[in-house]
């Protein structure tokens, strides 16, 4: 099942696309899951508010993470996946067309690195490389989508992912439907 978690209109103003009519991401989950947490709310167990256990006052929340933390654990040989797609659609050359970029990634056994560490942290440890050797001189804080204009930068990180095993797949479609 999947589900929107929000809009990505920070990110189409803080890049100028005033073009832009709709921008949103979604989350993929396996099925049952949105069910699934709708019933742990329901039972009160994410609520933030204490209770009296005996003479005790505890958050649900806290004793369902140090609960979870015990037995939802990855079993041997188990790990994650991350998927994510990019689509763009839209006019050009006068024509309907499209962009589509999307990975695929998963659980590292060999390093024991989770495919979500390794989608998040690898981005941010390539871009940090790159500004310690000088490859970035762009003065001052910047959006992680803005690396895509400069076509030197994004050649060399996309690249650096590469080394990593996360490729990302372009996919240009015209008409685009």
């Amino acid at each position: 099942e999947a589900f929107t978690t929000g809009t990505l209109i920070d990110v189409v103003e803080h890049l100028g696309l005033k073009d832009v009519k709709d921008a949103y991401a979604q989350t993929v989950r396996w099925p049952g899951h949105c069910e699934i947490w709708k019933k742990l709310n329901e039972l009160h167990l994410l609520d933030e508010e204490p209770v009296r256990v005996n003479d005790t006052y505890i958050k649900p929340l806290d004793l369902f993470i140090a609960l979870g933390e015990k037995t939802l654990q990855y079993g041997p040989g188990e790990g994650d996946a991350v998927c994510q797609r990019v689509e763009v659609s839209g006019v050009k050359d006068g024509r309907s067309a499209g962009y589509i970029w999307e990975f695929m990634d998963f659980y590292d056994a060999e390093n024991d690195i989770s495919a979500m560490a390794r989608t998040t942290a690898f981005p941010c440890s390539i871009v940090a490389q790159m500004i310690a050797k000088g490859e970035m001189d762009t003065p001052g804080v910047i959006h992680p989508a803005k690396i895509g204009y400069d076509e030197k930068i994004s050649k060399k990180f996309f690249a650096e992912l590469k080394k990593r095993r996360i490729s990302i797949m372009e996919t240009f479609r015209s008409p685009f439907n």
